[in-house]
């Protein structure tokens, strides 16, 4: 009697997630449906997939003329719309194979020349997607230049790369890891010019969006969160304590190591 499309995710689109997610629904006698179990289905999908449902109504189901509690399955669709850019597929396979030859040259840290050449190639590819897709990819592209080009003390370059990081996540469609990612390397860049101020600022940013990533994930990927995320936050604020020691504001540096101990 009533059925209302299903919101995709900001974040499956930008990480290109599509698919059916299978519902149990339990359905009362008036119709509403109370709940709803997942049979199957892409995990970034299945909230949105939930939540669409709690907003169904049935015509009730009904034996001997008396309406009945019930229950049945339901298929919800995701289809990813066509690219925005025709040459989306085009530069993908230009840009996945550079992106891969920087992350192993920032993860192995190579000459850093070298890491800000492989970073700076990939990211520049990156520029190519349109703005209104790839968000992830290019988030990561620039994110990934800006520290190459930090470690080969080219701090202008790695400012403006981590700049366009910080654009892509204001546009809403990133997860809270890469949002942090992305404040974390312009406070390192600004820091290295100097402005700690700015630095300070970005890192209060960066530190909100981990802390919200950990809260998030900690029951589904307790490992990603012990491994990753943790000894990501935890080097942001000991670096932030660094910045406020620095600024003079020794209570607030103190309570960032005090922070980072406790992790």
């Amino acid at each position: 009697m009533k059925q209302t499309a299903p919101i995709y995710p900001p974040i499956a689109k930008a990480a290109h997630v599509s698919g059916q997610v299978k519902l149990q629904l339990e359905i009362e006698k008036d119709g509403h449906v109370t709940g709803s179990k997942v049979i199957s289905g892409p995990p970034m999908l299945v909230g949105s997939a939930q939540e669409c449902v709690k907003q169904w109504i049935y015509e009730p189901a009904v034996i001997d003329g008396k309406p009945i509690s019930t229950s049945t399955t339901v298929t919800i669709r995701f289809d990813l719309p066509a690219p925005v850019n025709p040459n989306d597929e085009k530069i993908a396979s230009r840009y996945f194979p550079l992106q891969q030859a920087c992350i192993k040259a920032v993860s192995s840290n190579i000459d850093p020349g070298q890491q800000a050449d492989a970073c700076k190639q990939a990211a520049d590819i990156a520029l190519t997607f349109s703005e209104q897709e790839r968000f992830i990819e290019r988030r990561g592209a620039f994110v990934y230049a800006s520290t190459a080009l930090r470690r080969d003390k080219r701090l202008g370059e790695a400012l403006d790369y981590a700049n366009k990081a910080v654009s892509v996540v204001e546009q809403g469609h990133d997860d809270g890891s890469g949002s942090s990612a992305a404040y974390g390397v312009r406070a390192q860049a600004e820091a290295g010019l100097g402005d700690l101020a700015a630095a300070s600022s970005d890192l209060d940013k960066a530190e909100d969006f981990e802390r919200t990533a950990i809260a998030e994930l900690s029951k589904d990927a307790p490992d990603l969160v012990k491994h990753e995320y943790v000894p990501a936050l935890k080097g942001m604020l000991n670096f932030h304590a660094q910045i406020l020691s620095a600024l003079g504001k020794t209570q607030e540096s103190q309570a960032k190591t005090a922070e980072a101990g406790k992790l």
